[in-house]
């Protein structure tokens, strides 16, 4: 088994797809996904492109070439910095405040469903 066949089944269990719903949404047969699967076949670069597109993962993941699944959207690397920074934060605060902040949020959530 290879690194991009590897990356490949584990892509696809990720997403709860079975070997033959990802044949159909590449218009492959399921013999085909096995193949990849099993190191015995080796998609083309285009198939790895469409197949990334199904599977959410970034192509260069697939190819073995960035251990990252995807590359982040602006949206998600800014709500990162955004979510790392109120980490920071409460770090920082007194623990009289920590509990304060921790009553703050309890609150929200019971309201927020």
């Amino acid at each position: 088994m290879t690194l991009t066949s590897e990356r490949i089944r584990q892509s696809r269990k990720d997403k709860a797809l079975t070997l033959q719903e990802l044949a159909e949404m590449m218009k492959v047969n399921k013999s085909t996904i096995v193949k990849w699967e099993n190191g015995t076949n080796v998609p083309r670069i285009q198939t790895i492109e469409s197949l990334s597109q199904f599977l959410e993962v970034d192509k260069g993941y697939l190819l073995g070439t960035q251990n990252e699944r995807r590359t982040m959207s602006l949206t998600e690397f800014v709500e990162s910095i955004d979510e790392n920074q109120l980490v920071y934060n409460y770090r920082h605060l007194s623990r009289e405040n920590k509990v304060i902040l921790k009553g703050i949020t309890d609150l929200m959530l019971e309201n927020q469903e």
